[in-house]
């Protein structure tokens, strides 16, 4: 099947013809969602479906917002009921007092609290109008056993918003499911990422306080426009124990973020879609790095449009992790044959935890130790073996699936080539980056395209995808001296590689 990416200007649509996915759910009206994850990723995640253990995390002692040490009426857990009986849920809790500690405890009260003072500050800047503070009964975390209130006078099952969070302008409140995602989000994508679901609910109620409309998709992107510009800010906390970059690791959480969508693929008309990865970081950039979050109806954002109409539908690639991993080597080792002839297969994969800090010799008079350098990979060109952070690559596959674990050895793979070029003249430190990036996303692109039948990755493989460009790299800082790519730069590389393909990769040596 081909896979046509034709590129537009900016504020207009990119399309790619891709294989369908199955369609979604939407949300009732009323709610603006941050999103949801989708059964595939709890399928792939080997404790995805787990709740949190529980542990009391004490909140910093300068917070005003404090969360209670006794459950709330409701949340201790219940015995059998008796037969021909049923339990009701608790009341809605308003604010954060009175819920069950949870070890992400410490970072929520923070974040709400600067993101209150950021926008009664930005705000007014930005968008010449006064903040008007949430009260603290406008914070709703809920669980099976409180449920949050009627939002427009709707009331919904858990299953209705379970794993997610939303913004309810009609009562203006912010619910998150606090019993099951954000412990889970906490535990697998860092503090960072809960950070950064408030910050996109808070965009959402910005965004009611200015009034400014738009179809869902632009909406969404919006309010991952403003989720940066405050992210932006917390990074230059840098004496703040809780939030701050030393705090926040802002690679894993922006990650996250990825989390927190409905699938690319589905139509972009339909309700509440949050656009495909690159959209969402892109927009994510603007609001952190510009800070121009405030004119999307003047200038609004490209975006990926994936037309699925015409196509057939494909199941999300789902395979064990021992299977995903001999599988991505073989077609990493096919794929790099047909691009460079005489390609040395790169067969000598060395795994490794942080935790033991191996050293490991690179030719006669070189050794390469995680103590000195520590990366999640160690490459020697010369020897043609890569070493890897085992516990990384089980972590990504588990949580964003199969496509990440995929990335991961690709820009490695990628990064082996530019190796063995790095003696050739003119060879250009930061050009060699580029093209590592680049060239993973045209390898993606063949693969979501099914053009090698070893393996052919779906959509939603493509989150994954970017995920794990972010996960191993700083989200800001870099660029061409000494030849690193931050993490905004990546997936602008990867995009560039996975909509023009493997020929724009060969960028002139420096």
């Amino acid at each position: 099947m081909h896979l046509a990416v034709l590129a537009t200007a900016p504020g207009m649509a990119r399309t790619a013809r891709v294989r369908a996915m199955p369609a979604l759910r939407r949300w009732p009206p009323g709610l603006v969602p941050a999103g949801v994850l989708v059964s595939a990723l709890l399928v792939a995640s080997a404790c995805g479906a787990a709740k949190d253990p529980g542990g009391v995390g004490a909140p910093s002692s300068s917070a005003a917002v404090t969360v209670g040490s006794v459950p709330a009426p409701g949340s201790v857990p219940r015995g059998p009921a008796d037969p021909g009986t049923t339990s009701a849920p608790a009341p809605p809790r308003r604010g954060v007092a009175g819920k069950p500690p949870r070890t992400h405890d410490p970072v929520l009260v923070a974040t709400v609290e600067d993101l209150q003072r950021f926008w009664a500050g930005a705000l007014p800047a930005y968008a010449r109008q006064p903040y008007r503070a949430l009260p603290p009964d406008g914070l709703v975390p809920f669980d099976v056993d409180a449920l949050p209130p009627p939002c427009g006078g709707r009331s919904r099952s858990y299953d209705q918003v379970r794993g997610n969070a939303f913004f309810c302008p009609p009562d203006r409140f912010i619910a998150w499911d606090d019993g099951e995602f954000l412990p889970r989000l906490a535990r697998d994508a860092g503090d960072g990422a809960v950070a950064l679901v408030l910050a996109h609910e808070w965009g959402h109620l910005v965004q009611d306080e200015t009034g400014f409309k738009g179809e869902p998709l632009i909406l969404e992107l919006q309010a991952d426009c403003l989720a940066g510009m405050w992210f932006g800010h917390a990074a230059d906390l840098t004496a703040d124990p809780v939030l701050g970059p030393t705090a926040l690791d802002s690679s894993p959480a922006l990650a996250g973020l990825l989390l927190l969508r409905d699938e690319p693929g589905t139509d972009l008309r339909a309700g509440d879609p949050h656009g495909s990865g690159f959209d969402r970081i892109h927009a994510f950039e603007r609001g952190y790095r510009q800070q121009r979050c405030f004119d999307f109806d003047v200038e609004r954002p490209s975006v990926l449009a994936i037309d699925v109409a015409a196509s057939p539908s494909a199941p999300a690639t789902d395979r064990p992790y021992a299977e995903a991993w001999t599988a991505s080597v073989a077609v990493l080792n096919a794929w790099w044959s047909e691009q460079r002839p005489g390609w040395r297969p790169i067969t000598d994969l060395r795994p490794f935890r942080r935790t033991e800090a191996p050293a490991m010799q690179c030719g006669p008079d070189r050794w390469i130790s995680q103590m000195v350098a520590p990366q999640s990979f160690l490459l020697c060109p010369s020897e043609g073996w890569l070493a890897y952070d085992e516990d990384l690559a089980h972590r990504m596959e588990g949580t964003y699936g199969d496509g990440a674990l995929l990335a991961l050895l690709a820009v490695q793979f990628a990064g082996m080539d530019a190796g063995r070029a790095a003696g050739s003249p003119g060879f250009d430190l930061f050009a060699g980056a580029v093209a590592r990036e680049c060239r993973t996303g045209a390898l993606v692109h063949d693969l979501v395209a099914g053009k090698r039948p070893e393996w052919a990755l779906t959509v939603p493989d493509l989150d994954g995808v970017v995920a794990a460009m972010l996960y191993t790299r700083p989200v800001a800082g870099g660029g061409p001296a000494g030849g690193v790519v931050d993490g905004f730069l990546a997936v602008r590389f990867l995009e560039q590689g996975f909509t023009q393909g493997v020929g724009s990769c060969d960028l002139p040596a420096g």
